[in-house]
């Protein structure tokens, strides 16, 4: 995880501020795109609604700031409970395809359920199978 530092705490305070009232978990993921923006997005999970992950909506925001130049050096996705201890998390499926839209070369660091913090580009996850199992 090399010089995801200042990602790692953006990607902490994104899950952190994602937990809805009465949920028990939350994700956030930063991003550093080549022009050096950092930008985050959290999951948002409603009660019998659509979820939204974090990556895609950290992806959404920098192509807001950057457009169709975006240009994406390195991604973190955090998860937390809700007293903030860090808890496993993967890119799902949908995220893994929109990471591939920028480039199989991208760098993303999780928190594996059994490797423990993992980094991968995206060209190496399967959208299959790197499910949390």
């Amino acid at each position: 995880m090399a010089g995801t530092a200042s990602l790692d705490l953006h990607a902490y305070v994104a899950a952190l501020n994602s937990q809805p009232r009465g949920e028990a978990r939350g994700t956030g993921a930063a991003l550093r795109t080549a022009q050096g923006r950092v930008l985050v997005g959290c999951g948002i999970r409603v009660k019998g609604g659509p979820e939204s992950c974090a990556i895609r909506n950290a992806i959404a925001a920098a192509l807001v700031e950057e457009g169709s130049e975006l240009v994406i050096e390195a991604v973190v996705l955090v998860a937390v409970d809700a007293h903030g201890d860090g808890l496993p998390a993967v890119p799902c499926e949908g995220c893994i395809r929109w990471l591939l839209a920028f480039g199989s070369e991208v760098p993303v660091s999780y928190l594996h359920p059994r490797e423990g913090w993992s980094e991968r580009h995206a060209g190496a996850m399967d959208p299959g199978h790197e499910a949390l199992a």
